[in-house]
């Protein structure tokens, strides 16, 4: 879970929690046709990049809102 800050809306956390499991189950189900898994490996270090961008931006934007 991610941090909060403020008031949580409680609908919007089910409705992610719910639609990020669907979507982890579905990726579950592709991983397990051999193409799909090396494609989506092949992939793994743009996946590593984004994600440090991301992080790096989430980062930046809790500073500066300190």
């Amino acid at each position: 879970h991610r941090p909060w800050r403020g008031s949580i809306n409680t609908t919007t956390l089910l409705y992610e929690e719910i639609a990020m499991t669907k979507f982890d189950d579905f990726l579950n189900e592709q991983l397990n046709d051999e193409e799909v898994k090396k494609e989506y490996d092949a992939l793994d270090e743009e996946f590593k990049k984004v994600q440090e961008e991301i992080d790096s931006r989430k980062q930046s934007k809790s500073h500066s809102n300190n």
